[in-house]
């Protein structure tokens, strides 16, 4: 009878832990993309920054131009890959449902 309350004190704490991690988790991934939304916006306003103190030519603003966008797509690729299962680039959620319902034998 002790060993069932054991292993039911355990089980009970690891279920606590998963509730802490997922919810740690969420936090996280709602925070990230706004985040990667601040440094893509800094990173707009020092090329702006630098493109103001040189003067601007077309060659200049079409570098600054492509740098910016190649910035932006990554942070957006980064933001988008962090949450897989919504979004642009989608994941199916059905292989994990499916190892998630299989009974776990330690």
């Amino acid at each position: 009878m002790a060993g069932s309350s054991v292993s039911g004190d355990f089980i009970d704490a690891w279920n606590d832990l998963e509730d802490l991690r997922h919810e740690r988790e969420e936090a996280a991934s709602e925070l990230a993309p706004t985040v990667l939304w601040i440094v893509v916006t800094g990173m707009l306003f020092v090329a702006c920054f630098v493109s103001g103190v040189h003067p601007p030519t077309t060659r200049r603003m079409i570098g600054a131009a492509i740098y910016l966008a190649t910035f932006a797509t990554v942070m957006w690729l980064i933001g988008e890959l962090d949450r897989p299962f919504d979004g642009f680039c989608q994941a199916s959620r059905l292989p994990i449902a499916r190892l998630l319902a299989e009974p776990w034998t330690p």
